[in-house]
């Protein structure tokens, strides 16, 4: 939950319960994914994928408007939450075909994507 990165958030507050329980079922959710793969389940991963990525992108908006969406803070967690979400979902847009490019579409979006989502809390705990 990082709670080093936003200590003025009161915990009776909505930000935080938002925060805790979307971190929570990330984790949840990431961990069933982990678990189902695409050969193996196929509709199973499909729905956790889902699950994690709304997950975490409701506790990066939330740490978004908490950090203030003005700060140079609250501004790289849209900007790179959103690059994320954005290279995944352009990922999966992608038809496979024949070029370099449309063979590894999903990949690259993948990748992109998640190393954005787990890059964000280091570079806050490092900088802030």
């Amino acid at each position: 939950f990082c709670e080093q990165c936003v200590p003025y958030v009161h915990p009776s507050s909505w930000a935080y319960s938002a925060m805790w329980y979307s971190q929570l079922l990330f984790q949840l959710f990431f961990g069933l994914f982990l678990m189902n793969t695409l050969c193996v389940q196929g509709t199973a991963h499909g729905v956790v994928v889902v699950c994690f990525l709304i997950a975490q992108a409701v506790y990066f908006f939330v740490l978004a408007f908490v950090l203030g969406v003005g700060t140079k803070f609250g501004k790289f967690v849209l900007v790179v939450g959103l690059a994320g979400g954005a290279s995944t979902l352009v990922g999966l847009l992608i038809e496979p075909g024949t070029s370099w490019l449309s063979q590894h579409a999903f990949w690259l979006g993948e990748c992109i994507g998640l190393t954005c989502v787990f890059s964000i809390m280091p570079v806050l705990a490092l900088f802030q």
